[in-house]
């Protein structure tokens, strides 16, 4: 009995050692109409709030009134695409009176069609690295955001599930996640989960199955939501330099745009000047969401090739999107696209 006992208090000692905990404040916000649409039990008690009195509130209402015309031009600026993330300072909270300084990270992740901003927090404004970053030690490259209900069945997951496993999010949608789990840390996950329910979040090491069939090893963390039993998920790639020195490349490239990207939100407001106004000549206004998508990007300096990876489409779509782009505004190349609208710009100005 008592050697039993020594080997169960040896096994939980492995156990949480495998299993980290963690602080994870975070929520989901729709940038179609900027609502919460989940929040960790972290991000309640970070704010005060019950869940009743943030998921579907607008975002911005959390704000405290001085801040949110700045906060509304940040979160329209994504929705827009002019960037896909940011870090700033807010004063949130219930009311008025109560609202404290927190910062704020802010990523955009596209569920199929739906684009989404995955916010992170904490109090303060001297954090220099977001709670994940902080948790992981480096900035993740290829990380999927994922939802599921009590069953452990994947209600919705990040197109760029794509390039963590190699497989669509369609074929990801309406499985079970165990399923796909390597069966020797199938019960470390379900103890993780169980964690994840008196805790905020955790997270461990499990392998995946692939594309290809393959066991590829990932950092899943595990957030229980706040006022559901559906929990969010994050699949994060080990770092590790990919076989093909090409596409670690074309990561790295990716990254170093993310940092670069990564400014106060009154820095939003001066980035947005930079790339044409949506609302000037009939030829923007007619152009799609992802239209709009590619010509930013190209206007940016970025090249057929890395606008089809960061939008996880073959580059065949980006050439026929850059084709619709011509004929609308009547020029045969991209050099030509370029220059007229540098000229638009100019005579603007």
């Amino acid at each position: 009995m008592v050697g039993a006992i020594r080997a169960e208090a040896g096994t939980d000692r492995e156990l949480s050692k495998a299993i980290r905990q963690l602080e994870l404040p975070i929520a989901l916000v729709e940038l179609d109409d900027f609502t919460v649409t989940a929040v960790s039990r972290a991000t309640l008690k970070l704010l005060g709030m019950p869940p009743t009195a943030v998921v579907g509130r607008p975002v911005i209402d959390l704000i405290r009134s001085e801040d949110r015309a700045e906060a509304l031009a940040a979160y329209e600026a994504m929705r827009a695409g002019v960037v896909d993330f940011y870090r700033a300072h807010r004063r949130m909270g219930a009311t008025e009176a109560s609202a404290s300084l927190t910062t704020v990270w802010v990523r955009a992740i596209q569920f199929g069609d739906r684009r989404v901003a995955l916010v992170e927090m904490v109090g303060g404004t001297r954090p220099s690295e977001s709670p994940l970053v902080e948790h992981l030690g480096h900035e993740p490259l290829q990380m999927a955001v994922g939802g599921m209900d009590s069953a452990w069945v994947v209600t919705s997951v990040s197109n760029n599930i794509k390039s963590v496993l190699g497989v669509p999010a369609k074929e990801v949608v309406g499985r079970p996640l165990l399923g796909a789990v390597e069966q020797r840390d199938v019960q470390s996950l379900l103890d993780a989960d169980r964690r994840a329910h008196s805790e905020s979040s955790v997270s461990l090491r499990i392998q995946l199955k692939d594309a290809t069939g393959a066991f590829k090893p990932l950092r899943c963390v595990l957030t229980s939501l706040a006022g559901t039993t559906d929990r969010l998920f994050i699949l994060i790639a080990d770092l590790e330099l990919p076989a093909d020195e090409a596409d670690w490349t074309s990561q790295l490239e990716q990254h170093l745009w993310r940092i670069a990207g990564e400014v106060e939100a009154s820095g939003i407001l001066h980035q947005i000047g930079s790339v044409p106004d949506a609302s000037r000549g009939t030829q923007m206004e007619a152009l799609s969401v992802r239209q709009w998508e590619v010509l930013r990007r190209l206007m940016r300096g970025e090249r057929v090739p890395m606008i089809a990876e960061a939008l996880l489409v073959g580059q065949s779509t980006i050439r026929n999107h850059l084709s619709a782009i011509f004929k609308r505004f009547g020029v045969h190349s991209q050099g030509e696209l370029l220059a007229l609208l540098r000229r638009t710009d100019e005579s603007s100005s």
